[in-house]
């Protein structure tokens, strides 16, 4: 298995190596040309509603949203999709986007430690079974 994380980032990256690495089933590799499956982790992160300027500690708030798709390279087909979308989050006004996107990730990165493994116990990828399959 392949990870794309887009736009990179290292908790998102580090939750999802724990996951799919606690599996006997699957190995990740670092080069998306010999990947049997590939997981794209896209992440995004907008401003909802800005803060007061003229208040004592502004706070901004932002909406963010994660989703995760498993694909199968040989029939790009898709094997799993999970998402998290309007996930609220509260950051100092003088936070940097780029800032906000890491740690609104990394909280999301929580919940999907929580709720993946659920969702991963339904999948099972056995390379074997798909090989024979497509030779009878």
């Amino acid at each position: 298995i392949y990870i794309n994380v887009s736009p990179a980032d290292s908790a998102t990256e580090k939750a999802l190596n724990d996951l799919i690495g606690a599996r006997k089933d699957l190995t990740i590799v670092t080069d998306k040309s010999k990947a049997d499956l590939i997981l794209d982790v896209n992440i995004a992160s907008k401003l909802d509603q800005e803060a007061e300027p003229n208040a004592k500690w502004p706070i901004n708030k932002y909406l963010s949203s994660l989703s995760l798709t498993l694909n199968d390279v040989s029939s790009g087909n898709t094997l799993l999709q999970y998402g998290i979308n309007g996930f609220q989050y509260l950051a100092p006004a003088n936070r940097t986007k780029d800032q906000v996107l890491h740690s609104s990730a990394k909280e999301m990165s929580r919940q999907l430690t929580r709720e993946l493994p659920d969702k991963l116990k339904q999948f099972n990828y056995d390379k074997r079974s798909l090989l024979w399959s497509t030779l009878k």
